[in-house]
């Protein structure tokens, strides 16, 4: 029997004293034998939140919105990217990746290099949920890399 997972992000947007909310939820159905594999479990809902972050950052930063004639794949001053390149990486994004790294003792710039073959600054959202999952996977080994547990 299939387990179903369901994560929400939220936000709440102030622009001129004026509020707007914005939501977005991803149901999946996962297998029940990732109850057994608490790791892995904990991963999956980590991508989800990613993705659902990721899309609620679209959303608020009107990346969706089909581009004008001028964009020519240029930033559209939140950030974010239209036209023919992928939407920037997010704030978010970009903050997991640099505290992940720094608590592994690496480079963000270099392992976006050597995993992703791609300047750090420029990934995309979906190049950056993949190195997040990467640097979470190094997160997750045993502390062996270092010559040994404690």
């Amino acid at each position: 029997m299939p387990i179903n997972l369901t994560v929400t992000r939220n936000r709440k947007v102030s622009k001129n004293y004026n509020s707007e909310g914005h939501g977005v939820s991803i149901t999946v159905e996962l297998d029940q034998g990732l109850l057994g594999r608490p790791d892995q479990l904990r991963q999956e809902i980590d991508r989800l939140y990613d993705e659902a972050e990721a899309a609620l950052d679209r959303q608020t930063n009107g990346a969706d919105q089909p581009p004008t004639p001028s964009d020519n794949g240029s930033s559209n001053g939140n950030g974010a990217h239209t036209g023919d390149r992928l939407p920037a990486m997010t704030d978010s994004q970009n903050r997991a990746i640099t505290a992940i790294a720094k608590r592994l003792g690496l480079s963000p710039v270099e392992e976006a290099r050597n995993v992703l073959g791609a300047e750090f600054k420029d990934l995309s959202i979906r190049q950056a949920s993949k190195l997040i999952d990467k640097l979470k996977s190094l997160q997750a080994e045993p502390a062996n890399r270092n010559g040994g547990g404690r």
